[in-house]
């Protein structure tokens, strides 16, 4: 399911801080110390994955299937290094088992057919 313009701008404006709020919440009760590279599946314009790339130094990977969002998030954060963004289907992902140590998704699946 395609967002429109008007639902990119309202998701994109709440569901990042929100989502960096209950990711940290997430993190609090899990172990992170062997953690290096995270996947984010539906990252957006990519605030949750700068986040985490920005405070803990992680190899992050976020992953949307919609164009224009993935290259807003290339823009907007193309100076860390610990950062890329991917156009990729989340039932299709183009990676290797286990690649990653972690991975997060957030407001996807409803938008998942089948």
């Amino acid at each position: 399911m395609k967002l429109t313009k008007i639902e990119k701008v309202l998701v994109n404006a709440s569901a990042g801080t929100r989502n960096i709020k209950v990711t940290e919440k997430l993190f609090s009760q899990i172990d992170l110390t062997n953690v290096e590279k995270i996947l984010e599946i539906g990252c957006g314009v990519g605030v949750l994955s700068s986040y985490l790339a920005e405070k803990y130094k992680w190899e992050v990977t976020g992953t949307d299937l919609d164009s224009e969002q993935i290259e807003k998030a290339r823009r907007n954060y193309k100076e860390n290094k610990y950062l890329r963004f991917i156009k990729a289907n989340a039932i299709e992902l183009p990676f290797e088992n286990n690649e990653f140590d972690l991975v997060l998704s957030f407001d996807v699946l409803h938008h998942i057919l089948n």
